[in-house]
């Protein structure tokens, strides 16, 4: 995921590989900070995108965030 993270340019699939590192961070124990930012920018660019395409991954990370907050 950190290697698909620096190689990726599309703005959709950037978002998914950055929540997806979210999330396995989160889980795996590793940097939490750097996972809730992480979540934030996917969040960031879901909002860039068209309203069709991001709704429900948007709302998904909304979720992920309430949860994971400190």
């Amino acid at each position: 995921l950190e290697r698909a993270l620096v190689l990726v340019d599309d703005t959709k699939r950037r978002a998914a590989i950055q929540f997806a590192l979210a999330k396995a961070l989160w889980q795996g124990g590793g940097d939490r900070r750097r996972a809730v930012s992480l979540a934030k920018q996917a969040r960031t660019s879901y909002a860039e995108l068209d309203a069709s395409e991001s709704t429900e991954n948007a709302e998904v990370l909304d979720d992920w965030l309430q949860r994971h907050r400190r």
